[in-house]
């Protein structure tokens, strides 16, 4: 019997070696599109169409890990430089579940391998801002640096905040690139208060980041989602939209059409 439980007892030292030696380095910068279910308004989700009516919303978020003691995770996450929030997480036995908290919801992840994590995350109505959340989505990681990709000494004090990371527009197409000799347009669009654009489609995948202010996009059938200052999307191509200044001051946001051939960038729909 003496021997059995001690046997037992280095069978279990030994998986939870193995273990603690698995535990991944997650620190640094993992980044991607989610797809939000959203009850009420919020920081990240400003207020759109009826209040008390469920509204469904693409948005790209960031999340820094910047610090890990073994299992221990912490450090900010945001939908935009100006809405940094702190969180805290830590990675279950099984090497690959982690679980933490934000200033006023839950998050819960899993590993996916060294550059990828599936992330849910939840917002009660019990937060100050009364609004319920529950959102799902696939994040990245970003390429951390090494000796050889490292820049000069004298410009490595700057910095690179990953902006987007999809194989999707904010409706989930896929993203398709047109055939021919490539072609890049970019323009700066300006809208004010109340303004809006014709209703169209893009032939011609299309990046954009909104520069200042606000603009709500109307997608027909597929609803209405709001963009503010310092967010980015890779537009709908197929389903025909506008987009309508809904705040107080003047909107800029700037535009990336990846083009080829003849190819249209902008396809006005009647």
């Amino acid at each position: 019997m003496k021997t059995l439980m001690t046997a037992a007892m280095m069978l279990l030292a030994a998986a939870t070696a193995a273990q603690a030696q698995a535990t991944p380095d997650l620190k640094g910068t993992w980044s991607g599109q989610f797809r939000t279910v959203i009850l009420g308004s919020n920081p990240h989700h400003p207020p759109g169409g009826a209040a008390d009516a469920p509204r469904v919303r693409e948005l790209a978020f960031t999340f820094e890990i910047e610090g890990q003691d073994g299992r221990l995770l912490w450090g900010k996450s945001w939908s935009h430089a100006e809405l940094k929030e702190p969180f805290v997480a830590t990675i279950t036995w099984d090497g690959r579940t982690i679980i933490g908290a934000d200033t006023d919801g839950s998050l819960s992840m899993r590993i996916g391998g060294g550059r990828r994590m599936d992330l849910c995350y939840i917002h009660p109505a019990t937060s100050p801002s009364q609004s319920m959340v529950a959102s799902c989505g696939v994040m990245q990681r970003a390429p951390a640096q090494t000796a050889a990709t490292a820049p000069p000494a004298a410009t490595q004090t700057s910095q690179a905040e990953p902006l987007l990371s999809t194989s999707t527009t904010v409706l989930g197409e896929t993203l398709r690139y047109p055939k021919g000799a490539a072609h890049v347009t970019s323009e700066i669009i300006a809208l004010a208060p109340g303004e809006r654009t014709i209703r169209h489609k893009h032939g011609v995948p299309m990046f954009f980041y909104i520069l200042e202010g606000e603009i709500t996009v109307d997608y027909g059938p597929r609803g209405k989602r709001t963009y503010l200052k310092g967010q980015s999307a890779m537009e709908e191509m197929g389903v025909a939209h506008f987009g309508e200044n809904t705040g107080k001051e003047p909107m800029r946001l700037i535009v990336v059409y990846m083009g080829a051939g003849r190819a249209k960038d902008v396809i006005p729909v009647q």
